[in-house]
């Protein structure tokens, strides 16, 4: 007995066609940095920050912003922040800000080192580490 399976497409607007969805995203991906890294550290972000995350645009989605708010994160733990403020975020977020591009040489070697932690060294490893 022969049995047809179909296949349906289903179309999902891009993530800056669902701004909406942003702060729910960007809590979801704070709590899987927490578990993931093993670390307590920031556990919300200001408001100004969270209002730059919904502007963005998000070639990549999903993973885009989570990947921010992983490099957000890890700055702000490593410099005693209770929460992840503009200062965190990536400066293409926020190019009409004027402040300092954050982070030096160390504090970028010593992010690169924590997400190859978490991704078991492993330099291709993408999703794995949010899962």
């Amino acid at each position: 007995m022969e049995s047809e399976v179909g296949a349906c497409a289903i179309g999902i607007p891009p993530l800056r066609e669902r701004r909406s969805e942003i702060p729910l995203s960007v809590h979801r991906a704070l709590k899987r940095c927490r578990q993931q890294t093993g670390v307590e550290g920031p556990t919300r972000f200001t408001d100004a920050a969270l209002a730059l995350l919904c502007e963005g645009e998000y070639a990549g989605n999903v993973r885009e912003l989570e990947g921010m708010v992983l490099c957000a994160y890890l700055f702000a733990r490593d410099q005693g922040f209770a929460e992840i403020g503009v200062q965190h975020l990536p400066a293409e977020l926020a190019p009409r800000l004027q402040y300092k591009r954050r982070g030096d040489r160390e504090e970028n070697r010593i992010v690169v080192e924590q997400v190859l932690k978490i991704t078991g060294g492993n330099v291709k490893k993408r999703r794995d580490c949010w899962e």
